[in-house]
């Protein structure tokens, strides 16, 4: 069947000898199957080549004039027009980087972030996949306790907070966000009020400003610097590489924000984890 120019077998048995590592076989399948115009054939041929080379490019561009949505995706990179296309067709990607974009993007606007947020949520229960990603929870979340874009629903919010505790673990980072930073609507709160200024929406300003302010209140301070030593915690024993550096800019931010409401300690722990960053960057940069 292979050699019978059936592009799909050719195109399938590229992708075997991808998953084993054998790089020249994969090509070699690949091309076969995209001489006979096979959309993703060509995508997968353009990955055989390196990130800048023109065979990639080039072949990219194939595959997009073949109508590959995948490739489309890829090749638009952060071009919103495109990427809301996209959208539109129910492609999940891009419904997820439209949320993120629009979330807090050069183009930060909540309202557009929920509309593609609550898109990608319905159509991945509507292809019945549990494998949402941890962003559109932790966003929809956000969205619907503060109420940008929508009626404030603090019902939502728990909702989407309890089902992404039961979800599966996609990436080593899931595991102390179910711990720490999304674990009930206590935790969401102290979130929103750690990263208050990544925020643009003034609507979601003054709503996070009230939110810090009945914190402070009821011993922010100290719940901010206890919630920042279990981030320290998380990062000496954590194996993850991407999880420890997370987990210690995390402990930053809640130091920081202790520090802003009174704490010294906060104060004194948030300048040596500055010192103890800033030293490793400079090491790293060497």
């Amino acid at each position: 069947m292979r050699k019978k120019n059936y592009p799909i077998a050719q195109y399938q048995l590229g992708r075997y000898y991808r998953k084993e590592k054998n790089k020249e076989e994969a090509k070699k399948w690949f091309s076969r199957a995209a001489n006979q115009n096979f959309a993703p054939a060509y995508r997968a041929l353009a990955y055989t080549y390196d990130a800048d080379s023109y065979e990639r490019k080039t072949f990219l561009a194939k595959a997009v004039s073949l109508g590959d949505v995948r490739a489309r995706f890829i090749d638009a990179s952060n071009n919103i027009p495109v990427l809301e296309e996209l959208a539109k067709m129910d492609y999940l990607s891009a419904q997820g980087l439209l949320t993120s974009l629009y979330f807090e993007g050069k183009i930060q606007n909540w309202e557009k972030a929920l509309y593609w947020a609550e898109k990608y949520y319905e159509n991945a229960k509507k292809h019945n996949t549990d494998l949402i990603s941890s962003v559109i929870y932790h966003r929809l979340a956000k969205l619907y306790y503060l109420g940008v874009g929508t009626t404030p629903n603090i019902t939502k919010a728990e909702e989407v907070l309890a089902e992404y505790a039961a979800a599966p673990n996609l990436f080593p980072s899931d595991r102390y966000y179910k711990q720490v930073s999304y674990k009930d609507l206590d935790h969401l709160k102290m979130e929103l009020v750690a990263d208050k200024d990544m925020v643009k929406d003034k609507v979601a300003q003054a709503k996070i400003q009230q939110i810090s302010n009945e914190l402070q209140a009821d011993n922010g301070a100290e719940r901010f610097f206890k919630q920042a030593n279990i981030f320290i915690d998380i990062g000496l024993k954590d194996e993850n590489v991407f999880t420890k550096i997370y987990a210690i800019r995390r402990a930053k931010s809640y130091f920081g924000v202790a520090c802003d409401m009174g704490s010294q300690a906060g104060c004194d722990k948030y300048a040596e984890l500055e010192e103890r960053l800033n030293s490793n960057s400079n090491s790293n940069s060497k």
